[in-house]
């Protein structure tokens, strides 16, 4: 369960773009959606909230 990472060996990591930021970087797409779509109904405290709790699950 979870995300998978392929790797070949004698093949670098990537590292530039939003790789040297994040190793995942769909998480950071995901993290913005869960903030935006309450945004989107004026629901504040819950886009604060589900954005908080995702951090500490990610």
């Amino acid at each position: 369960m979870g995300t998978h990472r392929l790797s070949f060996r004698g093949q670098q990591l990537v590292s530039h773009g939003l790789h040297r930021f994040f190793s995942l970087p769909n998480y950071l797409a995901v993290a913005a959606e869960i903030a935006t779509v309450p945004l989107l109904g004026r629901a504040y405290f819950s886009a604060l909230l589900f954005t908080a709790l995702k951090s500490v699950f990610l």
